[in-house]
């Protein structure tokens, strides 16, 4: 049933055995949107079957015009929640709910591996590397930048430079600080113009300040998706960080930490930061912000661990694992056909 292929995706042969709910498919190659088989017919099927089961898809309101249906048409602030992920949650992660401090007992233990089979399944689908971490934070992205922040160890104010879509959440951290922040004009098609960037790099690298762009993947209010391979191999040509914005992004693209490019000998395109909100994510509702970071630039030795402090969002976390997966199933390729033919 389409739960078991979305939701579960392995089964255990024995019912108490510690059992985790995801199962990765064998690539010769990095997955992408061109070597992903998608069968058109199954994928409509499964588009089906998820709006089906969007809770609150058939309620309607009383208006002046009488009882009327309700269109949801907000999900670029919010998902909605999808009744099989919420009942995986009540039947089998709830009953086996228990604290990830210790693994000394059977429920904190399958609670325990339900967590990181969540984490590893977004660190598979953002394709990060062993030298990134996943760390999860509830506070939105204003708490995600100020943990990068954080982890910097910036003697001096940085150069941060943003586009014009940049949400205000990932501007006040960095105001907060007192860093230069510098908008990056756009072209004339609404794409962030490098040649200015370029040009700002080379007059002020003078300044030894670390300069660091913090861009938005997409516009949320346009929907233009920025060359974040291009941006990237620019910042790191003149050693800035690269941090990027996936809010509006992530549920509809391939997120891609580490890119495989051909012509990059350097590795200069690979992202030293990338946030978003999973609860954007259809199915998402009350799950967390994460962002994925390069260890090397960080002071902690195990940042998964010590970023995450205290009681973690854990049924959160978990969820936002789940809806990860609907994505990767669905694939990127197939979402992105959707969006077009929505919008025909």
């Amino acid at each position: 049933s389409y739960p078991e292929t979305l939701v579960t995706g392995y089964l255990m042969a024995v019912d108490t055995a510690h059992r985790k709910f995801y199962d990765f498919e064998a690539f010769d190659s990095p997955p992408n949107e061109t070597n992903l088989k998608v069968d058109p017919e199954e994928t409509k099927r499964i588009f089906s079957y998820v709006n089906e089961n969007i809770i609150g898809s058939q309620r309607g309101f009383s208006s002046p015009f009488g009882y009327k249906k309700v269109t949801y048409c907000d999900y670029v602030a919010s998902g909605r929640s999808l009744k099989f992920i919420e009942e995986y949650i009540l039947d089998q992660v709830l009953p086996q709910y228990g604290s990830t401090h210790t693994t000394t007992s059977v429920s904190s233990l399958q609670t325990t591996l339900f967590r990181h089979e969540a984490r590893d399944i977004i660190r598979n689908a953002v394709r990060a590397s062993e030298h990134d971490r996943i760390i999860f934070t509830g506070s939105g992205s204003t708490g995600a930048v100020n943990k990068l922040i954080n982890g910097l160890n910036l003697v001096t104010s940085p150069i941060v430079f943003v586009d014009f879509t940049a949400h205000h959440s990932s501007l006040l951290p960095w105001r907060e600080i007192g860093a230069l922040v510098i908008r990056i004009k756009e072209r004339k098609d609404g794409t962030l113009d490098e040649e200015h960037l370029e040009s700002l790099m080379v007059e002020l690298k003078s300044l030894e300040r670390q300069m660091i762009g913090c861009f938005s993947a997409a516009s949320n209010i346009t929907g233009l998706l920025i060359d974040t391979d291009s941006v990237t191999s620019l910042l790191h040509k003149y050693n800035a960080f690269a941090f990027w914005d996936f809010a509006t992004a992530a549920p509809y693209v391939d997120v891609i930490m580490n890119p495989v490019i051909s012509n990059d000998s350097s590795s200069l395109s690979h992202k030293d930061a990338i946030f978003f909100s999973l609860h954007k994510f259809v199915g998402g509702v009350q799950t967390p912000v994460f962002f994925v970071s390069r260890e090397k630039h960080r002071y902690l030795q195990d940042v998964e661990e010590r970023e995450e402090g205290g009681t973690p969002p854990i049924v959160e976390t978990i969820r936002g694992g789940m809806v990860m997966q609907l994505k990767m199933n669905l694939t990127p390729k197939a979402i992105k056909e959707r969006c077009f033919q929505l919008s025909r």
